[in-house]
């Protein structure tokens, strides 16, 4: 699969809508953010491994970067991260107007 290169910071940044934010808020929330859909799209990648890589992904634990390139050629990384983000901003979306009509 071709994946296009990707950040997670900038997708997060532009899907939450947090460009107006003061820097220093803007920065603290995009590493919550970005920690969260690291880990929900490790966590995705996982569970969608075939059982014939799973030898060969735990060799890589420790080789960051030759694991990647190895998850890379599995799956589209990059659309991965997209979903994932965008999944989170609903989520997130969807908790405030709930908490909004809570409050009401």
């Amino acid at each position: 699969m071709a994946n296009e290169p990707f950040s997670i910071d900038s997708n997060i940044i532009n899907q939450l809508g947090l460009n107006d934010l003061p820097e220093e808020q803007r920065l603290a929330m995009v590493a919550r953010m970005s920690d969260l859909v690291l880990k929900r799209v490790m966590l995705r990648l996982l569970e969608n491994l075939p059982e014939s890589d799973t030898a060969r992904v735990q060799e890589l634990a420790d080789k960051p970067d030759e694991l990647m390139a190895l998850l890379g050629e599995r799956f589209d990384i990059g659309a991965i991260v997209q979903q994932e983000t965008e999944a989170l901003r609903n989520e997130l979306v969807a908790e405030a107007v709930t908490g909004e009509a809570e409050q009401a």
